[in-house]
């Protein structure tokens, strides 16, 4: 697929408002060769192919014909059900004043009728320090199980100390697939950005989690209103039970920066009670999880409480070995409430 200059407006136009940091003033792509046109075979210029412990007779690395931009696409084709994980990767250095830069990436996957076996595509990333040390790696996005090209969009917020970042394009499987990437674009900022994916509720629940305690979707509804405090959309919970109390929730999970000890987590939210003398608690609230992805501890910082959007803030200081922070959108009671969230951001305190 072409972009045409419309299309390519609308992708500057769509950078120079993503998250908190400034992608459209980034001049140079900071990956090279990223739609794989530069290619001998299946030799791309400037990516490495990791193929780990498998044969060429159980997957392949290489170059595909079918092209979301130009005439060629990254390839990775498991062809047994083996266990492995296999990657395209290119390093590049990051310039000095960077605390955050922007991923933006095209996929499409086909695997096996039956799905016997897992096979999961993805981007991913890891960081080094100035001697070229390892610090973390970090994964970005799963690619949807979808056989049309669809582009990602993610925001990586820079650890202290890291000068260098390699861009891993990945499977890990079990099973038969065969994942195209394509038209892969890097761009740095000097500021540093919103975590969360999909903050605005623009992409529907795309990245948001439902969870209901002790009750099911007819009692507690959890899904997207066409109402928002900026855009068109955002996160709703709504109570329909006057007899027994709901516990609902919609939450995100986002792995920590290094050496970052503080965050500023910000939401705009609304209720809206119903009839009757009871009505749940709408709160907002965020968790920290060490590298197991167990519970360190929870703490809601806001009870909405007007008919009107108004925003909650809060600065979170970070306990140690904490590897995540999940935001979560709560609404616990009985009675009948309708619960509104948006703009959600988490992102590291000034």
């Amino acid at each position: 697929m072409k972009r045409t200059p419309s299309t390519l407006i609308a992708s500057l136009a769509a950078l120079a408002i993503a998250g908190a940091a400034s992608f459209a003033d980034a001049p140079v792509n900071l990956i090279k060769n990223g739609s794989a046109e530069d290619a001998t075979g299946n030799v791309i210029a400037g990516w490495s192919w990791t193929p780990g412990s498998i044969t060429p007779e159980q997957g392949v690395g290489g170059v595909s014909n079918d092209a979301f931009e130009g005439k060629n696409s990254f390839r990775i084709a498991m062809t047994q059900p083996v266990g492995a994980n296999v990657w395209f990767v290119q390093g590049f250095s990051l310039p000095p004043t960077t605390k955050s830069f922007q991923v933006i990436f095209s996929a499409k996957q086909k695997t096996d009728a039956a799905r016997t076996q897992w096979a999961v595509p993805g981007v991913g990333c890891y960081f080094n320090d100035k001697a070229g040390q390892w610090m973390y790696y970090q994964y970005l996005r799963n690619v949807d199980p979808s056989d049309k090209w669809t582009t990602f969009t993610n925001t990586v917020n820079v650890p202290i100390g890291a000068t260098s970042v390699g861009l891993r394009l990945a499977v890990g499987s079990q099973g038969v697939i065969e994942a195209l990437f394509d038209d892969i674009r890097v761009y740095p900022s000097d500021s540093y950005a919103n975590s969360l994916i999909n903050a605005d509720i623009e992409d529907g629940t795309l990245a948001w989690v439902v969870k209901r305690t002790a009750c099911n979707d007819k009692q507690a509804v959890a899904d997207v209103a066409k109402d928002g405090a900026d855009g068109k959309q955002s996160l709703h919970l709504g109570s329909t039970d006057t007899l027994n109390p709901v516990h609902v929730s919609w939450s995100q999970m986002v792995q920590t920066t290094g050496g970052i000890t503080s965050y500023d987590i910000s939401i705009k939210g609304k209720v809206v009670d119903g009839a009757g003398a009871n009505h749940p608690d709408a709160t907002v609230g965020y968790a920290f999880l060490n590298e197991k992805r167990r519970e360190i501890g929870y703490m809601p910082f806001g009870v909405l409480t007007g008919k009107t959007w108004a925003p909650y803030t809060t600065k979170v200081a970070v306990p140690p070995d904490t590897q995540f922070i999940e935001v979560r959108l709560c609404l616990d009671g009985t009675g009948l409430t309708d619960a509104y969230f948006d703009s959600i951001k988490i992102v590291p305190a000034k």
